[in-house]
């Protein structure tokens, strides 16, 4: 997706260190999280999710009790 190492992703990944994760990356990205957990993010936290650990906030959060 952004082509790195899943092993360098953390929850400090932004597309501030991430020259890869440019605005077509990102919606790549939640199209692929959205696949893999089964969910559907809201249009208005697609912009919100601007680090791999509010990504995975995200899928905490729309997942629980799923």
């Amino acid at each position: 997706m952004l082509g790195i190492e899943s092993g360098s992703v953390s929850d400090a990944t932004v597309p501030d260190n991430t020259p890869q994760w440019d605005s077509l990356a990102h919606l790549r990205l939640v199209m692929a999280v959205e696949e893999e957990f089964g969910i559907s993010i809201p249009a208005e936290q697609v912009l919100d999710m601007v680090s791999f650990k509010i990504a995975r906030l995200m899928v905490e959060e729309l997942t629980e009790g799923a």
